[in-house]
């Protein structure tokens, strides 16, 4: 009976074999079409109209020969399992009341690299209407190809690194002639710790301005006039990470523009011509200057605007002002035409000012007491200057047009007496100035300068002579020097001199100022009040003396005497002092007896070997017996004597 069972199993287990091939040959025939005909080549996705939601799980894992992957069927679902060549993919389908597994073999492409990795989706066949859908999966049957597939990477860590803060540094207020403006400096960067800000001065070297500071900005006061400053900042983080320097310059020129050229009697005989009145500026600089809120004003106080100027002067160029309109000088373009304020430039004289946007005066034309140079009717000249890196109260520094340089035509067609907007005709860079001497007296007197702006200028020689006509004999080269400054303390008293300046370059080429004079005072000597400072008790000592001293630049001093000399007069015998001090030249003082009694008498010889005048010091003394002299550093006489009381007595005096 047993037996009989077992083969009836086994009849039922062929049965049910041989009737799921032909349920399998069924549905294949269903399938195969449809799911894998076109896998063979390429993949096509399906077109718009027969797409339909994939409730399929994607598969993105790329083809490895030989695998064969095997899911367990899902709780509660038959399965079917689909083994392709490699790898094998199950496909679940749940049946209503069977739990029979159905496996079959799908073929893959052959060629896995013709399927790009992220175009290839398995595609869903239609279910049967009566069948729910169909849900795809793999899986690894082998360990080693579970280890062999790569682990996800951990996402790393996200963090911002650290970077360098960014700064920026400007100036406000700023313009080539301030005397102070505001330097700032900023950061984008919000964990700014402190700045570190440096100065340079001109070509040298950089110095610690403001350090590890957390201000934005500070005032500058300019302390030189001619000189460009470099200003440089960093800024450290938090992170103690430092900026690059960021650097900027501000070059300073108090004065950089003058008022070069006054048509102060307009261009010619004509009613129109008479009034077209013009001035030219000269920027002098290096850089353009910004000229938007200057005035031309007159009057002491610049009370008064003559014309605001506006636009920008270019560095060592022109800017042209012209009264009323543009044909004042009808073929030279005008910067600005504008009509002057009041009734124009006055024939008579003007105290003109040049003025910057902050008030500062930057040029001054003082011709209030008339002008300086220029010419009216028949010649209409303008006033030009010569120099323009002078000063403006430079005598000699401005002239008449010479008419062998013009420019332009005025508005009749005439020639224009003067060079608008060219170089003057009188202009010469070699001119300087020898002002007058100052503080002469009896054997000095300081001379000055102006600055000369001869190209590559070495030094200054101070010419000095007895005529004006500096002729060999009489003329003698004092000093050469780099200063604009000179005190000549080798003179006589009483006598009259003449000085002038050459100005000379490395190649010895030497331009001449002007003459300057001057003449020394009489030679003055002051004498102190006699003291008496010892009393000798003993017998009256040896009338000689000599001596030996040195002054105050440690050179000789000699002093010699003798009890029995001749007075000028001859009339009666004292002592006398010799000496020669460090410059030569031979003091002598000496004591005497004349009608007004005995008395202490100083002379010197001049250098022409005439004898000073004699100064007498003090008169009704006792006979003097000894007679001592020293001259200190300040040129003062010590004088020590004794007298025939036994008495020692002392006065000084100024001797320069």
């Amino acid at each position: 009976m047993g037996k009989i069972k077992i083969i009836a199993g086994i009849i039922v287990l062929a049965a049910l074999v041989i009737g799921g091939y032909f349920y399998l040959q069924n549905r294949q025939s269903k399938i195969k079409e449809p799911l894998f005909g076109s896998i063979s080549t390429t993949f096509k996705q399906p077109d718009k109209e027969d797409s339909r939601t994939d409730t399929t799980e994607k598969i993105d894992k790329p083809f490895d020969s030989g695998q064969t992957e095997e899911i367990k069927p899902l709780v509660g679902l038959s399965s079917k399992t689909i083994a392709f060549e490699n790898p094998t993919e199950i496909i679940f389908h749940p049946e209503s009341g069977t739990e029979s597994e159905i496996q079959e073999q799908i073929s893959k492409p052959e060629i896995p690299s013709q399927i790009s990795e992220r175009r290839f989706k398995p595609i869903v066949p239609p279910p049967p209407v009566s069948e729910p859908p169909v849900i795809l999966a793999t899986t690894k049957n082998t360990e080693e190809e579970q280890e062999d597939e790569e682990e996800p990477e951990e996402p790393a860590a996200t963090s911002t690194p650290a970077v360098s803060p960014v700064i920026s540094i400007f100036f406000s207020d700023y313009s080539i002639t301030s005397r102070q403006f505001s330097v700032n400096w900023q950061s984008s960067s919000t964990d700014i710790l402190t700045y570190d800000i440096e100065i340079k001065y001109g070509f040298g070297d950089w110095q610690n301005w403001l350090a590890s500071t957390t201000a934005t900005s500070t005032v500058f006061q300019v302390p030189h006039d001619l000189m460009t400053y470099y200003f440089r900042a960093s800024a450290t983080n938090i992170s103690n990470l430092t900026s690059d320097w960021q650097e900027i310059e501000a070059p300073i020129y108090f004065y950089p523009v003058v008022i070069n050229e006054i048509a102060w009697a307009g261009t010619g005989t004509s009613s129109k011509a008479t009034a077209d009145e013009w001035i030219e500026l000269y920027n002098k600089s290096n850089y353009s200057v910004n000229l938007n809120s200057w005035l031309i004003a007159e009057g002491k106080d610049a009370t008064t605007t003559v014309v605001a100027l506006q636009g920008q002067i270019n560095a060592h160029d022109y800017y042209l002002i012209e009264r009323t309109d543009d044909i004042t000088v009808s073929d030279v373009t005008a910067d600005l035409a504008k009509s002057f304020g009041g009734s124009g430039l006055s024939n008579s004289g003007e105290n003109l000012r040049l003025v910057d946007e902050k008030d500062q005066i930057i040029d001054i034309v003082d011709c209030f007491g008339g002008w300086l140079a220029g010419k009216a009717a028949p010649d209409y000249r303008s006033m030009e200057r010569v120099n323009p890196y002078l000063v403006y109260d430079i005598p000699g520094n401005w002239q008449s047009n010479s008419t062998s340089s013009r420019n332009g035509l005025n508005v009749d067609g005439q020639p224009v007496n003067g060079t608008p907007r060219a170089q003057n005709s009188v202009f010469d860079l070699e001119f300087f100035y020898l002002y007058e001497p100052q503080e002469t007296n009896a054997t000095s007197t300081k001379l000055k300068w102006t600055e000369s702006f001869l190209p590559d200028l070495n030094d200054y020689k101070i010419i000095r002579s007895y005529n004006n006509l500096f002729s060999s004999a009489s003329t003698t080269i004092v000093a050469a020097t780099t200063s604009t400054d000179f005190i000549d303390e080798t003179l006589e008293s009483e006598t009259g001199y003449y000085y002038k300046i050459s100005a000379c370059d490395l190649t010895d080429y030497c331009a001449p100022s002007n003459i300057a004079s001057t003449t020394t005072s009489a030679f003055p000597f002051l004498w102190s009040e006699p003291q008496l400072i010892y009393e000798i008790s003993t017998s009256t000592p040896d009338d000689q003396i000599f001596d030996f001293i040195l002054d105050v630049g440690n050179q000789p001093v000699i002093i010699w005497s003798n009890s029995s000399s001749t007075s000028e007069t001859g009339s009666s015998t004292g002592t006398t002092v010799n000496m020669l001090n460090n410059k030569n030249k031979p003091y002598i003082f000496w004591a005497d007896y004349n009608s007004e009694g005995w008395g202490i008498n100083f002379s010197y010889l001049k250098d022409s070997g005439q004898r000073q005048a004699t100064e007498t010091a003090t008169e009704n003394l006792q006979q003097i017996i000894q007679l001592r002299v020293l001259v200190d550093s300040e040129n003062t006489a010590h004088i020590v004597w004794q007298n025939d009381q036994h008495e020692i007595r002392y006065i000084y005096g100024k001797i320069e």
